[in-house]
């Protein structure tokens, strides 16, 4: 039985934050969580069961576009005629050795595929993951999504 996982994604650079509201299939099944990752105050708050798990990220990450030490692998375009637009395909390998390949437009980043391909771990096997991107519109519809969830602030109002 094939179970279908997705995502939508809110990503504003200037403000240095991503939203994610996912249904992504683990050892259990479809999991439904919001990930908020605020990459200026290197949190990120995972929302799932109706709990907030906040962590906290112990080295400063840039949100880019392109990450620094990526390689291009070729210039290309999509569409045909007046719907035409210029992309550029990506490599980029991480500390951990996942690959990414990646391709966006070229004005204005928007994103089309990325592939990844993680390294095998502890006899896990390696695993690749190929996402494509749809219904992409231009702007935040809801500036909302980029507060921290109530339920993460009361708990860590608790904790204090």
């Amino acid at each position: 039985m094939y179970e279908e996982e997705s995502r939508s994604a809110s990503v504003d650079y200037s403000k240095g934050c991503v939203y994610y509201n996912q249904t992504i299939n683990t050892n259990s099944g479809l999991t439904e969580q919001i990930v908020l990752q605020d990459f200026n105050k290197n949190k990120e708050y995972v929302i799932k069961d109706n709990k907030c798990i906040t962590l906290n990220h112990t080295t400063s990450v840039e949100l880019a576009c392109i990450p620094m030490g990526y390689k291009i692998l070729s210039r290309s375009y999509v569409g045909t005629g007046m719907t035409k637009v210029n992309a550029t395909l990506y490599k980029y390998m991480d500390i951990t050795g996942t690959r990414f390949f990646f391709k966006v437009v070229d004005d204005g980043c928007i994103p089309l595929m990325t592939d990844t391909e993680s390294p095998n771990w502890i006899g896990e096997g390696s695993k690749k993951t190929t996402v494509t991107y749809m219904g992409i519109t231009k702007g935040i519809h809801d500036p909302t999504v980029f507060n921290v969830p109530t339920i993460c602030v009361s708990i860590a109002v608790m904790i204090k």
